[in-house]
């Protein structure tokens, strides 16, 4: 459904703003390897969804990149979730 690729597109242009905007934020120095993780996840999960545009038509391409698909949205999960239990457990 070429709509849906449409609206797949605008998305992996907004994880890029926002990975892009990310870049520009002042963190303290015990999040630096955090908040790096975090960019590069939301860069790796863009990149996946322009792919999956790209390759739409291609049926062995479509099925790899649904894994792919599904190792980048649990490493941004996981980026955000470990710097929330860092958060946590870090004592002033």
């Amino acid at each position: 459904n070429k709509s849906s690729l449409v609206k797949l597109g605008a998305v992996a242009e907004r994880y890029k703003t926002a990975a892009s905007n990310a870049k520009g934020v002042v963190v303290p120095k015990d999040s630096v390897l955090y908040h790096v993780r975090i960019v590069n996840s939301l860069l790796y999960f863009a990149t996946t969804l322009e792919q999956m545009v790209k390759y739409a038509d291609e049926p062995l391409a479509s099925l790899a990149l649904l894994s792919t698909y599904n190792t980048a949205e649990l490493e941004v999960y996981n980026s955000f979730n470990d710097l929330a239990t860092f958060q946590k457990n870090k004592k002033l």
